[in-house]
């Protein structure tokens, strides 16, 4: 069903979302806790809580960026960002089909390093940066079948 390489991510991924569920019971316990106590316990109440968010929060935030986090692609089919806006998590979307892309902006470093900007006709922004994982020749391919699809490319060093 799953590659070992997925279930090793849908793993630690399930891990991350019972840690943090845990964590809020936890919490919510404790605020039970705190209300029903005496006034004396505000203090440990409050330590509590704040120990409790100071661990969850990083929890949640780990989630999220696992979930908008991507392999980047490009093809005749559309491309794939380096990461997805939490809306496009939520619509479960996996491809940025070329009929939806206005524009890509390249920007090109003196040190090698390259910037690609998508601009969709909804006036949603999404970028792809060179770094590990991404071939070098992404800029050209991108450039390829952007104008296969009739996609303007600007470059910005020009």
């Amino acid at each position: 069903m799953f590659r070992k390489k997925r279930r090793v991510r849908l793993a630690f991924l399930l891990a991350i979302i019972g840690i943090a569920g845990a964590s809020l019971g936890v919490f919510s316990n404790i605020l039970l806790a705190g209300v029903k106590g005496p006034a004396s316990s505000t203090l440990i109440f409050g330590a509590l809580a704040s120990m409790m968010a100071f661990l969850s929060l990083p929890l949640l935030h780990l989630t999220f960026e696992y979930l908008r986090t991507a392999r980047v692609s490009v093809s005749s089919n559309g491309l794939v960002p380096r990461r997805w806006t939490v809306l496009d998590v939520l619509r479960r979307r996996r491809i940025i089909p070329w009929s939806e892309v206005f524009d890509l902006r390249v920007e090109r470093h003196p040190r090698g390093s390259w910037w690609v900007g998508i601009t969709l006709d909804d006036i949603g922004w999404r970028d792809v940066r060179s770094g590990a994982g991404i071939p070098d020749n992404f800029v050209g391919e991108c450039r390829y079948f952007a104008s296969l699809h009739g996609v303007p490319v600007i470059d910005e060093n020009q």
